[in-house]
């Protein structure tokens, strides 16, 4: 019979990397319509983005996550 070793790590890795890609489509869709209702005027992505950001992750439980993979993300970066 074959054994596959199953890391613990990975399987809570890809759970909360789903997770993580579901509130950063939430934000870049919510940072798009910012940029619509701007009806395409000049702007800044960059504000979009936080806005959205805000304004998401003020009613997301996922924020706690979120914020600690921006951190993981600045230390590597």
């Amino acid at each position: 019979m074959l054994r596959i070793a199953v890391d613990k790590e990975t399987d809570t890795q890809k759970p909360q990397r789903l997770m993580l890609d579901l509130i950063e489509r939430k934000i870049r869709l919510r940072a798009h319509e910012l940029y619509e209702e701007r009806r395409d005027a000049a702007g800044s992505a960059l504000n979009d983005w936080l806005q959205a950001e805000a304004e998401v992750l003020n009613t997301s439980i996922l924020a706690p996550l979120y914020w600690r993979s921006r951190q993981g993300d600045q230390a590597f970066g």
